[in-house]
């Protein structure tokens, strides 16, 4: 063969595989973003993170990075790969220069989902390799304690069958992920959230599913190893989804507990931490029969709380409920389709996000009323 055609083919082959990493590895915005975490980091500098549909391809979903500088908020370019179906889910911070979003990707409908992490540097989002611990694995939730200490949870499948059946948690050392030992408690389990008061402080909520029974799981790293904390269950559904940790005696986490009796509804719980053990602590309800459920917590003081999800009566509701130091009550908020998730810089300035519809919704507390910001 001709040595200057077998060269123009190692070019041209070059190029091909140039261009699909750069492709694999390109920018997106994507459109009908839906937002699933948020993190304030000061008044002019919030993030929201989720997913949305490519705007070139109608078929795929991309990750979706929204920004707050102190006017407005704004879609930020981030990584996507060529997968079909991509998702962040969690997204915790540092500073304005060291934000870590964590969520999963693979192909819809299938059993194939694999980690996807993203760092932000102050200067745009990038990639940062997982540990990729079986090909059914995911993480929904992020918390950063320093540089070279952040933790990830999620879940993963063991068995190679349909689902993620173990609990999952990866840390960053500041060079790699990995993925650390934890225990493994009977039934199908995972985890939904992470919050830490410490580098030997840290807690992890979720659930598991001993006898088909979902009951709420809460697991503690004491700076040497991750071990199982009892939590009250109940003969319900019950599962832990969000926490926040103020102190090593002031733990708080919410979730909701479903009743299939007719007719079937559900509401949403609050937990606390006193140090010693888990209790119930009483919130309201919107009513005997509706569909109540809290996603998310957050604190800017022992006095001063904030919980968010949503209730279905006749309409789907934002549910918005405040503890002010004695008890746990209703603020009114604009209505929305899900509410996922809630982060304070102060009593007056506190964000909310979630889905409505076709798009995003984000609403933000100024100390007197909740009301909607737009969003692109």
């Amino acid at each position: 063969m001709n040595p200057k055609f077998v060269t123009l083919i190692l070019i041209a082959t070059s190029n091909v595989a140039a261009l699909l990493t750069t492709l694999a590895r390109a920018q997106s915005v994507p459109i009908q973003v839906s937002l699933n975490s948020v993190v304030a980091i000061s008044t002019d500098d919030v993030w929201a993170v989720g997913n949305g549909v490519d705007s070139q391809d109608a078929d795929n979903t991309d990750p979706a990075f929204e920004h707050w500088d102190g006017r407005q908020w704004s879609l930020v370019p981030g990584q996507r790969t060529l997968e079909d179906d991509e998702r962040i889910s969690g997204v915790d911070a540092l500073g304005s220069n060291d934000v870590w979003a964590v969520g999963d990707v693979g192909l819809p409908l299938q059993d194939d989902r694999q980690i996807e992490i993203q760092h932000w540097d102050g200067n745009a989002w990038s990639f940062v390799e997982a540990d990729q611990v079986s090909g059914n694995n995911v993480l929904t939730g992020v918390a950063a304690v320093s540089a070279d200490d952040v933790w990830a949870v999620g879940s993963q499948d063991t068995q190679g069958g349909v689902g993620r059946n173990r609990a999952l948690i990866e840390h960053w050392d500041g060079r790699r992920w990995s993925a650390v030992a934890i225990p493994d408690p009977a039934g199908t389990e995972s985890l939904a959230k992470i919050a830490a008061v410490s580098a030997n402080d840290i807690w992890a909520v979720g659930s598991v599913v001993p006898n088909l029974k979902t009951q709420p799981l809460a697991m503690h790293w004491d700076g040497a190893s991750w071990s199982v904390v009892p939590v009250p269950s109940v003969d319900r559904d019950f599962p832990l989804s969000d926490v926040v940790a103020l102190a090593s005696n002031n733990v708080w986490a919410v979730g909701m507990v479903f009743d299939f009796t007719w007719p079937s509804h559900s509401k949403g719980v609050i937990m606390h931490w006193d140090g010693t053990v888990w209790r119930l602590v009483p919130s309201p309800v919107t009513g005997p029969y509706d569909a109540d459920g809290l996603a998310a917590i957050t604190a800017i003081s022992a006095r001063d709380i904030w919980a968010i999800g949503n209730s279905v009566k006749q309409n789907q509701q934002t549910l918005a409920e405040h503890w002010n130091g004695r008890a746990w009550e209703f603020t009114a908020a604009p209505n929305s389709f899900l509410m996922s998730d809630i982060a304070a810089v102060s009593s007056n300035d506190v964000w909310a996000v979630g889905w409505m519809i076709s798009s995003s919704i984000i609403e933000h507390w100024d100390g007197r009323r909740w009301q909607i910001v737009p969003s692109p």
